[in-house]
């Protein structure tokens, strides 16, 4: 992939315990190591995307069922490591769908409609799940950032 860019790949490191990089690679006579990581989603972002999957499935085969062009919905569920009923979630969601827009909020999430698209001929139906970050995903990810930056 690199030698595709014009980069060549100059050798690579036998892995051992200590803290070395993966290979080196040159461009442009700049020669530089690289350390190769496995992208990997913690236990809570895990149990989100767990629950978030089926909640969407739901939300789209219950509440967004007929063909319809359906207002944007977004879900902010407070705290990924306490997620709401999704039950409680999906009912809101359905209550709210059918009217003009507006929100709903309670202690574990929010709901928000927004006005249907005017302009379109065809179903359109669009439903965002999200949560904020936990701050130990972001100190994380901001130690190993500023290891690498050394």
């Amino acid at each position: 992939m690199f030698q595709r860019a014009g980069v060549a790949v100059t050798g690579f490191y036998e892995q051992t315990n200590e803290k070395i990089p993966d290979f080196s690679i040159t461009f442009d006579s700049v020669e530089a190591n690289v350390e190769a990581k496995l992208l990997t989603k913690s236990d809570v972002e895990d149990a989100f995307e767990e629950y978030a999957k089926p909640l969407l499935h739901r939300i789209f085969v219950e509440v967004m069922a007929k063909e319809a062009i359906y207002p944007p919905v977004t879900i902010i569920v407070k705290n990924a490591a306490h997620l709401p009923d999704p039950n409680e979630v999906g009912n809101a969601t359905r209550t709210l769908v059918n009217g003009p827009p507006k929100e709903l909020r309670t202690e574990f999430f929010n709901v928000f409609v927004d006005a249907a698209p005017s302009i379109t001929t065809t179903l359109f139906r669009s439903c965002h799940i999200l949560c904020p970050r936990s701050e130990k995903e972001n100190l994380r990810v901001e130690t190993r950032v500023k290891k690498a930056s050394h």
